[in-house]
């Protein structure tokens, strides 16, 4: 299915309605999934952002923090249950 529509046309329809660029909502997302990773499995950084697409791990802490105001490894610390802390700590993440 083709549509007859150029992609700036698109992108600015899609800010006027969601009241953010696509890059800014696809960042939500990532970050949205990047929680739940951090929070409960127990992936190294690097695994959940290369995961989620981020080309490196360094620009993903960057744009998590920006987003989060936390460092991804803070953010689990805050926002893991007792007995995952303890999982995560046998495997040496915490």
């Amino acid at each position: 299915m083709k549509v007859n529509c150029s992609k700036s046309y698109i992108r600015q329809l899609f800010h006027e309605k969601a009241g953010q660029t696509i890059a800014q909502y696809i960042n939500l997302l990532r970050i949205k999934n990047a929680k739940e990773q951090l929070s409960s499995t127990a992936l190294s950084v690097r695994e959940i952002s290369e995961n989620l697409g981020f080309c490196n791990s360094n620009y993903f802490s960057a744009v998590f923090k920006k987003a989060t105001g936390l460092r991804p490894l803070e953010y689990r610390k805050q926002h893991t249950s007792r007995q995952e802390k303890n999982t995560l700590r046998l495997f040496g993440i915490l």
